[in-house]
């Protein structure tokens, strides 16, 4: 049996709902962060949290942090004690990539292991967007840039649209009549939120709200 896989991202309280997904038992949490000169990947469970820094790979940070994940899904699958991991990334990198690579991209682990995509031992149970009420409509309306060429506003709709649960920081109408439309709340999202939240071991904290799917 595959082990699930839960994305959280966004520019919301990512971290808060990262937090209730960890209450599960069996829950391993996933990050990766750069602190300027290395890569740094933290795995964390209920016993304590390890730190492991890595040399950007060629210079490419994500690079560098989407191999090292593919890899290591596939190792914690093999760990007994981990029934569901938890990956929170980085707020602004895009979970439909990260998606695709778990699914596609072939990969090396070592003795032992088949070469293949992280898929043959997980499978992507939902991708959970955190949505920054405050500043979410402008940005998703604005033409600000990254340094890497990426438009805001590609970023954050993106995040939105594959998601399969939103958590927002509040309840405001606005943002919210603009994530009920079809084109961001699409019937991906629609069809899974709801059977996913149901299935969280606590409710989400109370300082964040989801809307309901559209009808």
């Amino acid at each position: 049996m595959r082990t699930p896989v839960v994305l959280a991202c966004g520019q919301g309280d990512a971290g808060g709902v990262v937090d209730v997904l960890a209450d599960k038992p069996g829950t391993v949490v996933v990050r990766h962060r750069f602190d300027g000169q290395v890569v740094v990947r933290t795995v964390a469970t209920s016993d304590g949290e390890s730190d492991w820094p890595m040399e950007p790979a060629n210079g490419c940070v994500a690079c560098t942090v989407r191999n090292d994940l593919l890899v290591l899904l596939r190792r914690l699958h093999r760990r007994g004690d981990v029934q569901r991991i938890v990956v929170h990334l980085t707020p602004w990198l895009e979970p439909e990539a990260v998606c695709w690579a778990i699914n596609n991209v072939r990969v090396s682990v070592g003795p032992g292991y088949v070469d293949g995509p992280a898929a043959r031992d997980v499978c992507i149970d939902a991708v959970v967007t955190c949505v920054d009420t405050a500043k979410w409509l402008n940005q998703a309306l604005g033409d600000a840039e990254l340094d890497d060429g990426r438009t805001v506003a590609q970023v954050v709709v993106g995040q939105a649209e594959f998601a399969d649960a939103l958590v927002l920081t509040s309840p405001d109408p606005k943002t919210l009549s603009v994530l009920r439309r079809p084109a961001v709340a699409g019937p991906r999202w629609r069809h899974r939120a709801a059977g996913f939240l149901r299935q969280a071991a606590v409710p989400p904290p109370a300082s964040a709200r989801r809307p309901r799917p559209a009808a």
